[in-house]
C-alpha cells in the first residue's frame, strides 16, 4: 500500500483536472498558459493536437509542437518557427492526483542528427518500478533550420520507453533525421 494510507476514503484519486487550450506558433516559438497551482510531482499532462497549419510549402519546420508543465502555474507549448509560419492548437489536460497516488518525473531531451531506433536518445531518471510506470510522450520539435520535407515525416514519429531497470527513459524514432527536442514525462503509480 506504500503511500496510499487513508486514500481509500477519498472521494477521488484525482485532486484536480484543468483543461488548457493554446494556440502555439502563430506569433512566437512558445506560448505560456497560466493554470491554477499544482504539485508538479503529482501532476501529469495529456496532450491532444487539434490541428496544425503549415504555411511553408513543402517544408515542415515544426514537427509536432511539444507541451510541458513548465512550473506549478504554467503549461508551455513550443514549436520551431525559423523562416516559417506555423499555427497549432493544442488541448492539454492537466491531471493532478491526490498525494501518494503517482510520482511524475519530466524532462526535455535533445536527440542529435542520425539517432534512430538503433541508437536511441534518452535521459536518466530516478529509478521507477517498470511494472507500475509508463512514459508519456508530449511531442517533439525539429531544431534544424532546414526543416523536414513531407517525405521525412516518418522520421519525426517518436516514441518513448523505459529502460529495463526503470532508471532511464528511452526515445526512439523509426529512421534518422534532423536534431529534435522531445518533451516527456514518466508516471509511476505507487
Amino acid at each position: 500500500m506504500g503511500g496510499m494510507v487513508g486514500l481509500w476514503n477519498a472521494s477521488s484519486l484525482i485532486k484536480n483536472l484543468q483543461v488548457v487550450g493554446m494556440s502555439v506558433g502563430a506569433s512566437s516559438a512558445s506560448t505560456d498558459v497560466t493554470i491554477g497551482s499544482v504539485v508538479m510531482e503529482n501532476t501529469m499532462l495529456i496532450r491532444q493536437n487539434k490541428y496544425m497549419n503549415f504555411n511553408t510549402g513543402n517544408a515542415v519546420y515544426a514537427c509536432e509542437p511539444h507541451v510541458r508543465l513548465f512550473s506549478t502555474t504554467v503549461v508551455r507549448g513550443e514549436v520551431y518557427t525559423t523562416g516559417t509560419t506555423i499555427d497549432s492548437f493544442q488541448r492539454v489536460f492537466v491531471v493532478e492526483f491526490q498525494p501518494g497516488v503517482v510520482r511524475v518525473q519530466r524532462g526535455v531531451t535533445t536527440i542529435g542528427n542520425g539517432n534512430s531506433n538503433n541508437a536511441p536518445g534518452g535521459a536518466a531518471i530516478t529509478a521507477v518500478n517498470p511494472a507500475k510506470s509508463f512514459p508519456n510522450y508530449l511531442g517533439a520539435i525539429n531544431l534544424s533550420s532546414n526543416g523536414y520535407s513531407v517525405d521525412d515525416i516518418k522520421n519525426r514519429e517518436f516514441y518513448t520507453d523505459l529502460t529495463a531497470g526503470g532508471a532511464g527513459v528511452l526515445i526512439y524514432r523509426p529512421g534518422t533525421g534532423a536534431e529534435a527536442r522531445i518533451s516527456w514525462e514518466v508516471v509511476e503509480f505507487y
